[in-house]
């Protein structure tokens, strides 16, 4: 994933070790700081979180999580496994595909 914030800065997914981590990114390239392990997989149009998702390759269940970009408060917005997810231009809705 790949999102450019309001900020100016950029939001990323890594896999440096092996591992896939969530950074930020200033657009010089300068200042790069991991948000969190995993990968994202939406930005809310203001910038003000973001939707990723974490789960078990082995079961194959994503649940889907928000995270608020300004404090890294987390919460969990599915209880049924998913992929695939947009949030809505008014930033209120997250849309996910079930499968």
């Amino acid at each position: 994933s790949l999102h450019w914030l309001p900020d100016g800065r950029i939001l990323y997914d890594s896999a440096p070790n092996g591992e896939y981590s969530t950074w930020t990114v200033e657009a010089s390239g300068n200042t790069r700081e991991i948000l969190k392990s995993g990968d994202s997989e939406a930005v809310s149009p203001d910038g003000s979180f973001m939707v990723y998702r974490k789960g078990s390759a082995e079961s194959g269940d994503y649940y889907f999580y928000r995270m608020n970009l300004s404090d890294g408060e987390e919460r969990l917005l599915t209880k049924k496994s998913g992929v695939w997810t947009t949030v809505s231009p008014d930033g209120k809705w997250v849309v996910y595909t079930r499968y």
